[in-house]
């Protein structure tokens, strides 16, 4: 005897968590790729915000701006107010301008330096 499933298709789903931490997976992306993005948010999220504690007007620096997490901490300290220095290689200063980073190593001026610093590597 077959055993036959006959359910309606799933349309809604209650994960239980807050709906602000709950997105659309990019429909370019695999499942695998999608699986990551959060983590990257996370990890700039718990450095620049609850470690750091990064304020409106604090200046940080986002070593490898372009990958996955220094990209996801851009947005999180624009959202701040923080003033942005990033270092990444000459070919990825436009796409990084086009989110808003204007500061790069050949552009950095003075001698005031900055209140935090993220890291892809320790």
């Amino acid at each position: 005897m077959a055993l036959r499933c006959v359910k309606p298709p799933v349309r809604h789903f209650r994960s239980g968590a807050p709906r602000t931490d709950v997105v659309r997976k990019p429909a370019g992306a695999s499942f695998e790729t999608a699986a990551t993005i959060p983590t990257a948010f996370f990890t700039a999220n718990y450095g620049l915000l609850q470690l750091a504690r990064l304020k409106q007007g604090g200046r940080v620096l986002i070593h490898a701006a372009s990958r996955g997490v220094g990209q996801a901490a851009v947005p999180l300290a624009r959202a701040v107010g923080a003033e942005i220095f990033a270092t990444a290689s000459p070919g990825k200063w436009e796409f990084l301008t086009s989110k808003g980073v204007q500061r790069f190593p050949a552009h950095w001026t003075g001698r005031q330096g900055v209140d935090e610093i993220l890291r892809r590597k320790c």
